[in-house]
């Protein structure tokens, strides 16, 4: 191999494991205190599976505000659907006895990842982290976490219930 090449394929392989690992640049972590960090709503790792991805989402409540990470590894995704509804797509997927919907838009190439096993993080959207976004630029606007044995519990209950009156 010639030098200048074998150079070039050196510099391919080094931006490859740059990319693979989807790091977000330090200033757009600095910008999330300001509420002006750049927002992406997904980063996919093409051609390098993982073993699992994070989903970032916001806890709100009248007194507090938080972030909070899950773990999905992909060994335990289960039931993952896609779906466009009345001009928002949802992405439906069971997990470790929760079951997650992400609403937004521009979230089938998210989903794609999810089935290659490419799929590195999700952030969930929130105005007062994240500077405005081209209406174009994929979005998740809202994420829902559901323990499935409390809503199976809960179920019962209503259905006892409704027997007794």
């Amino acid at each position: 191999m010639i030098p200048q090449e074998e150079g070039r394929l050196i510099s391919r392989i080094a931006q490859r494991v740059i990319r693979s690992r989807g790091e977000r640049p330090q200033g757009g972590r600095d910008g999330l205190a300001e509420g002006s960090a750049d927002y992406e709503a997904y980063i996919v790792t093409p051609g390098f599976p993982r073993m699992g991805f994070t989903l970032g989402t916001y806890l709100r409540s009248p007194k507090e505000f938080g972030v909070q990470s899950h773990g999905i590894l992909y060994p335990d995704l289960k039931k993952l659907k896609w779906r466009q509804y009345d001009g928002a797509e949802y992405i439906t997927f069971t997990h470790a006895g929760e079951a997650y919907t992400l609403r937004g838009r521009g979230l089938y190439e998210m989903y794609l990842a999810m089935m290659d096993g490419t799929l590195q993080s999700v952030l969930e959207y929130d105005a007062s982290v994240f500077a405005p976004i081209d209406p174009s630029q994929p979005i998740i606007d809202r994420v829902a976490v559901t323990d499935v044995a409390e809503m199976v519990r809960r179920s019962r209950e209503d259905r006892e219930s409704r027997r007794t009156h």
